[in-house]
């Protein structure tokens, strides 16, 4: 009887709704706006109320997620409901949540109010399809990519050392061209675009080391041509628009170019996506070179650049180029610490200063400066580097 009774009274208190309806809806989970969401939708129902939901996405899966809603209790639960299910399940996933599993996971809704949880689930399948439109350029070319690149290894699966290393290198200049374009505050569209851009940018290297076992351009090929080439015969040109396709090609066959030689019609947002991805593409070779060097001497550089030893001495030519034109040739090189030299002259070359703030996040040319002889010379160069930071 005394059961009964609690029954009965929990019954007047909730109203006749499920325990996590009652629970979802008095203390909502995920309320409120996200900032820079990577998508977004907004679906007012037949019942007058409106729901919002925001998400934010990393590696296809849901990382964020809230929603908002003028509802009721029961409007709140069900935008709750969908939130906690998505929450960090991959995106494919989350296309199954429907009414019917809304309804399953709040343990039911008084019939009058399982519209509540259709609009959730139809807010929800909006925002996911939103991204679905907002990614497709990128999902195609991630997957063309993939594809390519899959035709260079060999029977285990497994890519020669040097192309794996350009593997890698291509998705971390995507990821940093992606925070560039965040950085400097382009649209979503363009953002998707500079981070599709980073990681074909060096499409070219993969038949180069197939044909000459070098990226060494001036033995070989030019890499940032025979990237476009590869691009415009495997039909990639079909993924874009127009304008996009023509800001891809350019960024491409351009972005290994010294400042110099890059055509001056090269303007507008084609030129912005050339310096972003010229940018991106220098901050992760700085990174990476310097990593390599403090851990082995960088011993793998003589295998994709042979004229290159390991030796640490200085090049004096190297030196008075550089001091000569704040820029160093490759085919001057001769030694890793040539190289480090050659990094260093890039702090000349990077367009944004949100790159230049990346670089200094990862401490980059404090890490140059280890690796460098302590003479008057590099002393003077990492001194006018500062300055010009």
């Amino acid at each position: 009887m005394k059961e009964e009774m609690i029954d009965l009274l929990m019954d007047k208190i909730t109203g006749g709704l499920s325990e996590r309806v009652f629970d979802y809806g008095s203390s909502p989970r995920n309320y409120g706006e996200l900032e820079n969401p990577d998508s977004y939708a907004r679906i007012t129902g037949p019942c007058g109320d409106t729901m919002e939901i925001f998400l934010k996405t990393k590696n296809e899966n849901i990382e964020d997620i809230s929603y908002t809603t003028d509802g009721c209790m029961t409007s709140h639960a069900a935008g709750s409901a969908v939130t906690v299910m998505a929450n960090g399940k991959p995106v494919k996933e989350c296309i199954r949540i429907n009414q019917s599993s809304v309804l399953e996971h709040l343990g039911g809704m008084p019939s009058e109010s399982e519209h509540c949880a259709l609009l959730a689930a139809k807010t929800l399948h909006k925002a996911l399809g939103n991204y679905a439109t907002d990614k497709k350029e990128l999902m195609l070319l991630t997957d063309w990519f993939d594809r390519h690149v899959n035709r260079y290894r060999n029977g285990e699966g497994t890519l020669p050392a040097a192309l794996e290393l350009k593997y890698l290198h291509s998705q971390r200049v995507a990821e940093n061209a992606r925070l560039i374009a965040q950085g400097l505050g382009l649209k979503k569209a363009k953002i998707l675009l500079a981070e599709g851009c980073g990681l074909v940018h060096d499409i070219g290297r993969f038949s180069q080391y197939a044909c000459y076992g070098s990226f060494h351009d001036a033995d070989t090929v030019d890499h940032g041509k025979e990237g476009r080439r590869i691009l415009e015969i495997e039909g990639v040109q079909s993924y874009f628009d127009a304008d996009d396709w023509e800001s891809i090609a350019w960024a491409v066959e351009y972005h290994n170019k010294k400042a110099s030689d890059i055509p001056s019609h090269l303007d507008g947002e084609t030129g912005l996506l050339l310096r972003l991805i010229r940018d991106a593409d220098k901050l992760d070779i700085m990174d990476l070179v310097m990593q390599s060097v403090a851990s082995d001497g960088f011993s793998e550089l003589p295998d994709m650049l042979p004229q290159i030893r390991t030796g640490r001495e200085l090049t004096p030519a190297v030196m008075e180029e550089l001091m000569k034109n704040k820029t160093v040739s490759v085919d001057h090189l001769r030694t890793v610490t040539d190289f480090v030299v050659m990094l260093a002259s890039w702090f000349y070359d990077l367009n944004y200063a949100f790159t230049r703030c990346l670089a200094a996040d990862r401490h980059i040319l404090q890490r140059i400066a280890i690796e460098l002889p302590d003479t008057k010379d590099i002393r003077e160069l990492l001194t006018d580097i500062r300055a010009h930071l």
